[in-house]
């Protein structure tokens, strides 16, 4: 028999050995007991803890920006709105004109449960909080009550639509005479 560097019958190794088969048996026995409780959560129409929905309300999500920037009694001045969005009230509202039209992402319509989803000035909202502070998606859940993957898909696609809608007259490369007309207006 071939000599390993280990006496394989020595109390340590046996008892080492036995121990990480308990912790083998039990950690199957884990696996196998979290898959029965998937497949009868889902048998019983359950869901399974990666798919719990937080219930949001999405009307009152519509109505803390209303009122606070949008509406004829403003809560904040429209300086506020320049500061927290870096842009113009008039702006935003004509982004989102423009955009609706453009991607059906933005338009407000009913879910699968026929609930109706958020409204536009919400998903802008939370796009343009994100680009202009460079906050991650799920920051907007607590004030605008929408999810991460919500957040994230309106930023992307509202990055894709601005892209499209704006790159002949705002995001095109400088020409030679663009920086002599910055230059003159300084």
């Amino acid at each position: 028999m071939a000599n390993n560097g280990y006496d394989s019958s020595s109390s340590d190794d046996i008892g080492a050995n036995i121990m990480f088969l308990e912790m083998f048996e039990n950690y199957q026995r884990k696996k196998i007991a979290k898959k029965k409780e998937k497949t009868s959560m889902v048998v019983h129409g359950g869901t399974s803890p990666r798919q719990h929905t937080i219930p949001r309300d999405r009307v009152s999500a519509h109505e803390n920006p209303f009122q606070n920037y949008f509406s004829n009694h403003l809560l904040y001045p429209p300086s506020n709105f320049r500061n927290r969005f870096r842009m113009r009230c008039k702006l935003f509202n004509r982004i989102i004109e423009q955009i609706v039209p453009f991607d059906d992402c933005f338009k407000q319509k009913p879910d699968a449960t026929r609930k109706l989803g958020f409204s536009p000035q919400v998903k802008m909202t939370t796009t343009i909080r994100m680009l202009a502070y460079g906050t991650v998606a799920d920051l907007n859940d607590d004030y605008l009550k929408i999810a991460e993957i919500t957040s994230f898909e309106a930023c992307k696609r509202f990055c894709h639509a601005v892209n499209n809608l704006y790159e002949d007259e705002y995001l095109c490369k400088p020409t030679r005479a663009d920086p002599q007309k910055l230059l003159q207006k300084a």
